[in-house]
């Protein structure tokens, strides 16, 4: 018999001809004459193991959970000093409560199972369809059984138990009709996304839980289903049930939570609760969101730069906007395959804190891998403990234009000061030294690099939303249409005005610049003109390079005959060439005067955008002046095979070099450290990096699938014809009119390219990438996050939805 105090805090059991044998000192107790107890007794929560008091914990809350009966730590324990006693009268409780017309599920439920770092799963028994009394006790004595095995098991050690009494409960409970079955996670278990994740088969659970069969799988987020339903073939709205109940019964448990369910064609029927272990014990690495701020391969020198620099400013602004503390730029971002890829779960627990999903960042610029952008504000009670200093970040940037417009010119004029030094007159140390001084004036510019594109980014979605409540199509609308300050930070005007220049001259004066560059130039009034405005451009824009996060690449001063060839092939008509200015369209009255004061501030804000990228631009491109420089000596000395092998060392090694020197062998590791970097990277640069990285490690690659190629859609439309792959600006001449563009990533140097595709499709980026800008400026479909685009045979033909972000690659034109 079995007796529980009123508080159902402790059980003792005595059983025989004897009667019950009771001492206690305070409590009163109850007597229960019986060794089961229904799951949903209000007394039934200890003694019977952490399985069961979730599943009592379910039935609570009202949760559909089949009948069970729990059989409590103690009947095992008199079991093992009278088995045949504790038999007989486990067999005559149990023939009270069963059906005989229904089958059991005998399950497991020790002091150690389902505890929140360590699961137990598999270490013991269960047992499906047992009917009858006899039936059901077999199992429940082979799951006692089980307990001296686990116990002496690896597992308890790992599982830091060793030298714990192990004590076993058993559950019994009815089967439901498995027409479906599956487990439910309230978090993604590798990543800790809030999102819930469903797994399902058909028929018994067992096949998923124990025998690892395939699954249907499906991913829920803020009510969007994705995923698969090949197998089970069952209706989204149970799976949009499952999903619901699943949030439910953790915000009930506080706790993420791992749920078995059962379908029986008409109810879900919940038959096990347990808490997510796995959360944040691994890093979770994405490539998502730094394909648009970093993209492509990173040299070492050039890495050792960016993160300190571009990461600092997003833990600047992470911090001030949420408040949390201890950011580290190095926390944010690791390198894996020389590419960078951003720990999602850092920055997701940054954006947790104030009650925002973890992905906040990739929504924010529409570089998530759906292009999801935005989401709905909705204050939680998480916002209040920041909103002192949700409130005074909000202030700080209130006057963000009035700012700029103060830091823009001290900022421009401290960066010429440096660029105007004669470098070969300072020492190695000296260089360096200008390196660290261009560091802190670069700190706020690229800081207000990632403010001012957000908030330019907001006010031109007010202003589309304002225009289409105008009944005015926003792709129609040229914002910056008329800004005669644009074409001071922007080339591509600039480029247009020099291609006009040009188609000026005399055809056989054309065909030479065409041959031997500007060598043919002659001396007549409109040969001139081209010289001296094609001049005033380099001297303009030469700091551009094909990427403005990579310093390693040669601006365009350094490759006059690259740009020549740019204003040759820029084409004579600009698509999207015929937007209006907000001034020239027909808006009603009434809406008239909000909508031109919106594009006020989205004109604004776009020219203040240009200018900052400009600045940052012009100031980054600096560090290539003192890192050419250093290479030189170092190639000198031979420390490295040639000058620009300095960018396959880091920063920490040039001081080493510069503090130190080098002697013998030092200096043969420096020049062999470069060597097997660049070899590396030449390796790894057509290589299909994932997307995830798990853990710390880099997984190894594998070989790219065949077949069709999926991405982000950024730029609507439909679009079939030859593919063109361009890997670097030194390929832009083989790009032809209508051309499918197939690119790593773009930067402003690749703009002219656009003018004559038919689309673009790239390997990297999001809504805000300049691919995705410039296509929607010109009107061309664009697919972006295209893993393996650059795979794409050269020629093939191929057809892009800029809808669904669907290349297709006709028959026999497989990806290599």
């Amino acid at each position: 018999m079995a007796y529980f105090n009123e508080d159902g805090d402790s059980i003792r059991l005595a059983t025989g001809p004897v009667g019950p044998e009771l001492n206690v000192t305070r409590g009163a107790w109850r007597l229960v004459d019986t060794y089961i107890l229904d799951i949903s007794s209000p007394k039934s929560a200890n003694g019977i193991g952490r399985k069961a008091q979730n599943l009592r914990f379910l039935a609570s809350k009202g949760h559909k959970v089949p009948r069970a009966f729990i059989i409590p730590y103690e009947v095992k324990e008199s079991y093992d000093q009278d088995p045949d006693g504790t038999s007989a009268r486990l067999r005559e409780d149990l023939g009270r409560v069963l059906e005989s017309s229904r089958t059991y599920a005998v399950r497991s439920s020790s002091s150690v199972e389902d505890a929140t770092k360590h699961s137990y799963a598999g270490q013991f028994e269960t047992f499906l369809d047992c009917q009858g009394a006899d039936q059901v006790i077999q199992a429940i004595s082979k799951v006692w059984q089980a307990l001296p095995k686990v116990a002496a098991s690896g597992y308890v050690e790992r599982a830091g138990d060793k030298g714990q009494t192990l004590r076993m409960a058993v559950i019994v409970q009815e089967m439901a009709v498995p027409v479906v079955s599956g487990v439910s996670f309230s978090r993604n278990p590798l990543t800790g996304s809030e999102e819930t994740v469903i797994e399902a088969v058909a028929g018994s659970g067992e096949a998923l839980v124990q025998e690892g069969a395939t699954p249907d799988r499906w991913v829920v987020r803020e009510g969007r289903v994705s995923g698969s339903n090949d197998r089970t073939r069952i209706e989204d709205v149970l799976v949009q049930e499952i999903a619901r109940a699943t949030q439910a019964i953790a915000r009930e448990y506080g706790a993420p939570v791992d749920l078995e369910w059962v379908f029986d064609g008409q109810e879900l029927n919940w038959v096990q609760l347990r808490d997510i272990t796995t959360i944040g014990q691994v890093s979770v690495y994405s490539n998502t969101f730094s394909k648009e701020v970093l993209p492509g391969l990173i040299k070492p020198l050039v890495w050792s730069v960016n993160i300190p620099l571009v990461n600092g400013a997003w833990v600047r602004f992470l911090s001030g906007l949420t408040g949390v503390k201890g950011l580290r730029p190095a926390d944010l971002a690791k390198q894996f395959y020389y590419r960078a890829y951003f720990n999602v779960g850092a920055l997701g627990l940054v954006w947790e804190r104030i009650g925002l999903p973890p992905d906040s960042l990739e929504r924010l610029t529409g570089a998530g891998s759906d292009g999801q952008r935005g989401f709905k504000f909705q204050p939680t009670p998480k916002m209040l403990v920041v909103a002192p200093n949700l409130a005074s970040f909000l202030l700080h940037h209130f006057a963000l234009a009035d700012q700029l417009e103060q830091l823009l010119p001290s900022t421009r004029r401290e960066l010429e000061v440096l660029s105007e030094e004669d470098l070969g007159k300072l020492s190695e140390e000296e260089l360096l030294q200008r390196v660290d001084a261009l560091s802190h004036i670069l700190e706020d510019p690229i800081y207000y690099n990632v403010i001012t594109p957000l908030a330019s980014n907001l006010f031109n979605r007010m202003l589309e939303s304002r225009l289409k409540k105008s009944g005015v199509d926003p792709s129609s609308v040229d914002v910056l249409k008329g800004v005669e300050d644009i074409q001071k930070y922007y080339p591509n005007e600039r480029l247009g005005k020099l291609h006009a220049l040009f188609r000026g001259l005399d055809p056989d004066k054309q065909r030479g610049l065409r041959e031997t560059g500007a060598g043919a130039l002659g001396r007549t009034p409109a040969e001139e003109g081209f010289r001296s405005q094609l001049e005033r451009f380099l001297i303009d824009f030469g700091y551009v390079s094909e990427s403005g996060n990579d310093f390693s690449t040669k601006p365009w001063r350094e490759d006059p005959a690259f740009v020549l060839k740019m204003v040759i092939e820029y084409p004579d008509e600009v698509p999207g060439g015929n937007r209006k200015a907000i001034e020239e369209v027909d808006i009603p009255a009434r809406r008239r005067r909000a909508v031109r004061s919106m594009a006020r501030r989205a004109r604004r804000f776009a020219v203040l955008k240009e200018r900052m990228s400009t600045t940052y631009t012009f100031g980054y491109g600096l560090y290539r002046n003192y890192f050419m420089e250093l290479g030189r000596r170092f190639a000198t000395r031979q420390l490295i095979a040639e000058a620009g092998d300095v960018f396959y060392l880091n920063l920490d090694e040039l001081r080493q070099i510069v503090s130190g020197g080098c002697a013998g062998n030092t200096c043969n590791n420096y020049r062999l450290r470069a060597m097997l970097r660049k070899r590396e990277m030449i390796q790894l640069q057509d290589v299909d990096p994932p997307s995830v990285i798990y853990g710390e490690v880099a997984p190894p690659l594998t070989p790219r699938k065949e077949g069709e190629l999926r991405g982000t859609p950024t730029s609507g439309g439909y679009y079939k014809g030859r593919a063109r792959v361009v890997r670097s600006p030194g390929e832009f001449s083989r790009v032809e009119q209508g051309d499918v563009l197939v690119i790593p990533y773009s930067d402003v140097a690749w703009t002219p390219l656009f003018a004559k595709a038919g689309a673009v499709v790239a390997e990297s980026g999001g809504m805000l990438s300049h691919t995705s800008i410039i296509a929607r400026e010109y009107g061309i479909p664009a697919v972006v996050s295209v893993a393996g685009a650059t795979g794409i045979p050269d020629g093939a033909e191929v057809t892009v939805d800029g809808y669904t972000g669907v290349v297709a690659l006709s028959s026999g034109d497989q990806p290599k």
